[in-house]
C-alpha cells in the first residue's frame, strides 16, 4: 500500500507543471492557448510575455492583429511601441490541455 502511494506521488510530481508557471522567481510568463500551428502559438506566448514585460517597464501597449494565412482569420494580441529585443526565453512548458507557457526575462 505504501509503495503504491509512493509511486502515485512520484508520478504526480513528474507530470505537475513547473513552479515558475504560476510564480516565476523573476521575469514574466507568457501564455498562449492550444493552437494547431506551434510556431504561431509560441509567437503569441512570446508577444504576451513581452506585453507583461512592457507593463512592468510602464510602456504603452497597443493592439496587433496576426493574420493566419490558412484560415484568413485574425487573433488579437498585444504589442509594445518600444521593442523589447533583449527578452529571452528561459524555459517553456506545454500543459496537458495544449496551453503553452514561456518563462521570459
Amino acid at each position: 500500500m505504501i509503495k503504491v502511494l509512493f509511486i502515485a506521488l512520484c508520478l504526480a510530481t513528474l507530470y505537475a507543471e513547473p513552479a515558475w508557471v504560476t510564480h516565476p522567481p523573476y521575469g514574466v510568463v507568457g501564455v498562449a492557448n492550444k493552437n494547431s500551428d506551434a510556431t504561431l502559438q509560441k509567437r503569441i506566448a512570446l508577444i504576451n510575455a513581452k506585453a507583461e514585460l512592457a507593463k512592468q517597464k510602464k510602456m504603452h501597449i497597443q493592439s496587433e492583429n496576426i493574420l493566419i494565412d490558412s484560415s484568413f482569420s485574425s487573433k488579437d494580441t498585444q504589442k509594445s511601441f518600444e521593442l523589447i529585443e533583449d527578452a529571452s526565453i528561459l524555459q517553456e512548458h506545454k500543459a496537458d490541455d495544449g496551453t503553452l507557457y514561456l518563462w521570459v526575462q
